[in-house]
């Protein structure tokens, strides 16, 4: 074995760095937070927050697309969390839990 770990994944992941922004899905009244993805997917992205995010935790996201000048809007939730090594903050990855069915084929062209 060489100690590689293989990832099942459902959706191919790009290395993307999109512009992001994400609010409490239960708090409407909530600042949204900003951050850059790492990646991006059909499924979900992942990116750095120098807060923690609990696990299952739900937001309401919004994702800058330069292709088509717009965003996409996603439900979203926290599918797992790592802290970032020699750095104060973590790396978040994020599953879509609902989407519209265009801002989904907006997504797939990324």
């Amino acid at each position: 074995m060489d100690g590689s770990i293989q990832e099942n994944r459902r959706y191919a992941r790009a290395g993307r760095s999109l512009q992001l922004r994400y609010r409490d899905f239960k708090n409407a009244g909530a600042v949204p937070l900003g951050s850059l993805t790492t990646d991006v997917s059909e499924g979900g992205v992942a990116f750095d927050s120098d807060k923690f995010l609990r696990l299952e935790s739900r937001f309401v996201m919004e994702v800058s697309l330069p292709e088509v000048s717009g965003t996409v809007k996603a439900i979203s939730k926290v599918a797992w969390i790592k802290r970032l090594a020699g750095a104060n903050g973590y790396r978040v990855g994020i599953n879509f839990v609902w989407m519209s069915r265009g801002d989904k084929e907006r997504l797939a062209g990324v």
